[in-house]
C-alpha cells in the first residue's frame, strides 16, 4: 500500500466519510441521494455526478468534454 497525498486524502476524504446503505441507494430519489450528499459535504455538482454514475446514467471520467486548447 502506498501513502497518499494530501491532494488525493482532500479529493476523497469527504466521500470516503459518507455511508449509503445499498437498501437506500436503491430506494432513494436522485434528489434525496444528492441532498444526502450535500448534506454530508459534498457539492451539488459532484454529488449530482456521482450518483448519475452509480446509476449507471454516466460514464466515470470527465463529467463534459473539454475543448482543445489552442494555439
Amino acid at each position: 500500500m502506498t501513502a497518499s497525498t494530501p491532494e488525493e486524502d482532500a479529493k476523497t476524504g469527504v466521500l470516503a466519510g459518507i455511508v449509503i446503505s445499498d437498501a437506500d441507494l436503491e430506494s432513494l430519489s436522485r434528489d434525496a441521494l444528492v441532498a444526502r450528499l450535500v448534506a454530508g459535504g459534498v457539492s451539488r455538482l459532484t454529488a449530482e455526478r456521482c450518483v448519475e454514475i452509480h446509476r449507471g446514467n454516466a460514464e466515470p471520467g470527465r463529467a463534459r468534454p473539454h475543448t482543445v486548447a489552442r494555439r
